[in-house]
């Protein structure tokens, strides 16, 4: 039985035919009636309605650790001089919600609302932003990379087809892909998540910027991940059919952290990363860390040492997440 497809997208579908993959994924995003993150249900939690936890699923120790992380990569400068901005956030939830700040002000910025003005000191601070851009798709057939469509199949289902580079994404891209891959060989990138990092950084506001994210190096996202890393996420569980559900299941492929980068340093930061969640903050928030572990025998302290183990430990969030830091307008450490 075919699936029941957003009226948006069986619309585009019908007049053009077939769309690029990364505009597909903008519309299955993004669109402002149809589009995931436009839609008013629950993404992130531990419900079964939700489809995916992150970082924030144990913000109560979470934040304090991200509080004493960014005063260390600011050499100890007072928090009470800077903004916290953060992108990304879901609806109704922050970093700092129930949280004393320690900074001069701060503010949360939603998913596609448009980017404030920046001035003065600013700490940027996302958590899984960059991973939620539309992405394009390659695919290397026959001795030349090609770019992936989607479009209505016999059987009334979307399905995916290869042609000729039409989108900008994917023009963007030719200059850097190496010139021969295995048969079949298939690239998820992001050229927007470059875009819009950069749009935050263009002003002149010096500080921190500081992400977490999914992410792999240019060398393995060309060499060593032959199947691409586009995947959807669902009711807690990761999909490989892309096409399924538009609109109703999370989208996402690893950032590409060298054109993060370069994205930093064309703006004049200095970069540090990444470096795998755990890893990070241990060494940045180890003060934090110390007085959970030595918390004491209660309950409540045996609780939050569990809640810990969730962010720092491999099989959870750990591994899972890799961070990136750039500093503006800051004396040397």
């Amino acid at each position: 039985m075919p699936d029941i497809l957003p009226s948006s997208l069986q619309e585009i579908l019908g007049r053009r035919g077939r769309i690029p993959f990364v505009e597909y994924c903008d519309l299955a995003l993004y669109h402002p009636g149809d589009g995931y993150y436009r839609q008013s249900s629950t993404r992130v939690g531990a419900t079964r309605e939700a489809d995916f936890q992150t970082n924030l699923a144990v913000k109560s120790l979470f934040a304090p650790l991200i509080i004493e992380a960014a005063r260390t990569l600011l050499d100890g400068e007072a928090l009470a001089e800077y903004r916290f901005v953060e992108v990304a956030a879901e609806p109704e939830s922050s970093l700092l919600s129930d949280l004393d700040s320690p900074f001069a002000s701060s503010e949360v910025v939603r998913l596609g609302d448009p980017i404030p003005s920046l001035g003065g000191k600013v700490i940027l601070f996302a958590n899984e932003w960059l991973d939620a851009q539309p992405f394009a798709r390659m695919i290397f057939e026959e001795g030349s990379w090609r770019e992936a469509f989607v479009e209505i199949g016999s059987d009334g289902n979307l399905c995916e087809s290869t042609g000729e580079l039409t989108s900008g994404d994917a023009r963007s891209l030719m200059a850097a892909l190496p010139e021969v891959a295995p048969e079949g060989y298939r690239l998820d990138l992001s050229p927007r998540a470059d875009a819009v990092l950069a749009d935050y950084l263009a002003s002149p506001w010096k500080g921190l910027f500081l992400t977490l994210d999914y992410g792999s190096s240019w060398e393995a996202l060309t060499h060593s991940l032959p199947a691409g890393t586009g995947r959807a996420y669902f009711r807690h569980q990761q999909e490989g059919n892309l096409l399924a559900r538009p609109g109703k299941q999370d989208l996402t492929c690893n950032v590409c952290w060298d054109r993060v980068a370069a994205v930093l340093e064309e703006a004049g930061f200095s970069v540090g990363g990444p470096q795998r969640q755990e890893a990070f903050l241990l060494e940045k928030a180890a003060d934090s860390i110390r007085e959970i572990v030595e918390g004491g025998a209660s309950a409540e302290a045996g609780a939050r040492r569990a809640r810990l183990m969730q962010l720092l430990n491999p099989v959870h969030f750990g591994a899972a997440f890799q961070v990136m830091w750039g500093r503006r307008g800051l004396a040397a450490s």
